[in-house]
């Protein structure tokens, strides 16, 4: 079993003795186990915020959405259709 981020929350605990059935096992991998270093996390830093600046590499558009307009967008984010980051506005 792989876990790969927590967007929807933390998981629920699980019992070790249930992965010792059939060898399984849990790993958690984080940006440290693929980057060791500080340099190297600088580096690549540096590079995304240099394509991101050259145009080279696009970000989606953010869909903003009133607290009005809070059931609209969470059936947005339930039907898998996003398609990128939502964000709340105040006015």
């Amino acid at each position: 079993m792989v876990l790969y981020g927590a967007a929807s929350g933390p998981v629920d605990p699980i019992n070790p003795l249930t992965l010792t059935r059939n060898s399984i096992y849990l790993s958690r991998p984080t940006l440290s186990d693929f980057i060791p270093t500080f340099a190297e996390k600088k580096e690549r830093i540096n590079d995304l915020v240099s394509a991101l600046l050259s145009g080279a590499l696009e970000l989606p558009a953010i869909q903003t959405f009133t607290f009005e307009q809070a059931t609209q967008a969470h059936r947005l984010l339930e039907s898998g259709m996003a398609g990128g980051k939502l964000a709340f506005t105040t006015e």
